[in-house]
């Protein structure tokens, strides 16, 4: 009998802090982690410091709990995180990107408890020179004082390294559920989301901020058109009647090209979309490791892609994709109007990418990392 003096071990309390919960990159992320962290070891909760999607929390395990703490004062903001912590007996903070984390790190100061700070840095939206002289000031004196910072890309590593002299780092890369992300049948997806049979299919999967740069494919598309280039695109990710899409649409429509465009607005169904692109394309001024390229990888799509962030380490240049300088739109087209007129390259790029996925990128994978970081404090 050992059952009288074998130990209970109790499950370590982890709450994830995003400043608001949607449908974008970072918070699929958040939601993939806290859904597949190991449910015998972790209790997880999620909290949106000012607001929620419900279609995002409807995508959380019923094994998650979520709460949003928002407030009209950032003070009281952060009296209402002080209280969820303490009442819930956290015993990691494992906060998301710049926006919660002055926040997160007076709330957390104030406890007075044993909690442990991670904090993860997806992406960088400006550059530092776009800092405002209080986030610098703020960043130079908070960064060092996090337990742990995770980055998603050796990019990010060497920017906190170089900027605020942070060594408390590391780097695990964002990850991808390949049994859902799955390859198809081009053809039958193709006809299964209505695209164009006839076209080759360029798409990509981004919140049109202006760090994305859509603006930039409508363009590359008038080019290519004007190539006798037989090209659609396909953009998913806001909703159609958008100020932002207006405005790509208005601009699709000026460059005579608003027949070749197709607004899917947002859906939750990406993973039977994305198997009727032929080519995916991230214009990105800025990016961490992209979940949507990810994503794309893991269905067999091969990849162009602006060489910044974590781009040069998920495309290859030449073997599952390629890559271009981020401001030369002629090169870009050239490695384009090149590639989709290669039926061989398209297929054996696209098989690539999901081998690449299989092998370091799985979600499975990702989250053991995580789960051995938070077992480094317990």
């Amino acid at each position: 009998m050992f059952t009288e003096n074998r130990k209970i071990m109790k499950k370590i309390k982890i709450v994830h802090i995003v400043d608001s919960l949607g449908i974008a990159g970072l918070d699929q992320v958040v939601i993939r982690l806290a859904n597949s962290v190991d449910k015998d070891k972790f209790e997880v909760f999620v909290c949106a410091l000012k607001s929620f999607r419900k279609d995002a929390v409807n995508l959380l395990s019923s094994e998650v709990h979520f709460k949003c703490l928002s407030s009209n004062s950032r003070f009281i903001t952060i009296i209402r995180l002080l209280r969820f912590l303490q009442n819930n007996k956290i015993n990691i903070v494992h906060s998301h990107n710049w926006s919660v984390l002055p926040s997160v790190f007076i709330a957390r100061v104030i406890s007075l408890k044993d909690i442990h700070f991670i904090h993860c840095e997806h992406g960088m939206d400006v550059g530092f020179s776009n800092f405002s002289f209080r986030r610098k000031c703020l960043s130079i004196f908070l960064y060092p004082r996090i337990d742990k910072l995770v980055c998603v890309s050796e990019n990010l590593k060497d920017f906190f390294c170089k900027k605020f002299n942070v060594s408390n780092l590391v780097v695990i890369e964002n990850g991808v559920d390949e049994s859902f992300f799955l390859p198809e049948d081009k053809l039958d997806a193709k006809k299964r989301n209505g695209f164009p049979l006839n076209h080759v299919i360029i798409g990509t999967v981004a919140v049109p901020r202006p760090v994305k740069r859509i603006d930039f494919i409508i363009d590359l598309l008038k080019e290519l058109r004007d190539l006798n280039q037989n090209v659609f695109f396909v953009h998913v990710g806001a909703r159609k009647d958008s100020p932002a899409v207006k405005n790509l649409s208005r601009k699709a429509s000026e460059l005579d090209v608003l027949d070749r465009v197709l607004f899917l607005g947002v859906r939750h169904d990406i993973n039977k979309i994305l198997p009727g692109f032929d080519v995916y394309i991230n214009t990105s001024l800025f990016e961490g490791t992209s979940c949507s390229v990810l994503e794309a990888m893991s269905v067999g799509l091969p990849i162009v892609a602006s060489n910044v962030g974590g781009n040069s380490v998920l495309v290859n240049h030449s073997v599952n994709g390629l890559l271009f300088d981020t401001f030369k739109k002629n090169d870009a087209l050239i490695m384009v109007s090149d590639l989709i007129q290669d039926e061989k390259k398209l297929i054996s790029m696209g098989n690539k990418s999901r081998n690449i996925i299989i092998k370091k990128y799985s979600l499975k994978k990702i989250t053991k990392k995580y789960e051995e970081l938070y077992h480094e404090f317990f």
